[in-house]
């Protein structure tokens, strides 16, 4: 990986300032704030850290330590881990690495990572939670739409009760 070209500091001050902004707005307001950065942040043009050209997006995310900035001024963060939940492995890693970002920035901070039911079966949706029940306080279920009901009450059954 190419050294960092720029002063890190001065660039997460700028770069997370928008998160900064909204989580006091927030909280002055008595709002819980939750920020769920999607690592397509990576690819806006003229972001302040985004995708090198030999990277991906979620390469990106993790070395610009997306996860972390969010967790300083976040009560809880999501990990939008969805798109890799047909891998669990993948899922598993990509969850695993945000969610020690947001607690080394924010050991209070609760972590949630993303499921969907959009293209995904119960099955698959069972084996990415299995992964990281772990390591996640919770998760955000996109059901997406009205067709995928039965897919997401086959995966709600299939979870162990408390």
């Amino acid at each position: 990986m190419d050294q960092i070209r720029y002063s890190w500091p001065r660039l997460a001050d700028r770069f997370f300032r928008p998160f900064q902004r909204f989580s006091a707005r927030a909280h002055a307001n008595g709002f819980e704030v939750i920020i769920t950065p999607h690592q397509s942040l990576m690819s806006v043009p003229g972001g302040r850290c985004g995708a090198e050209p030999h990277e991906t997006e979620t390469d990106a995310y993790i070395r610009c330590d997306i996860a972390g900035q969010a967790a300083r001024f976040a009560d809880v963060v999501e990990t939008q881990a969805q798109g890799m939940q047909a891998t669990p492995d993948d899922y598993r890693s990509f969850v695993v690495a945000t969610a020690l970002q947001a607690r080394l920035a924010n050991p209070s901070v609760r972590v949630i990572s993303g499921l969907t039911a959009n293209g995904a079966s119960a099955q698959q949706m069972y084996a990415a939670w299995d992964s990281v029940r772990d390591v996640v306080d919770g998760f955000y279920l996109a059901v997406g739409s009205y067709d995928r009901i039965p897919a997401v009450v086959r995966f709600l059954r299939m979870l162990p009760s408390s």
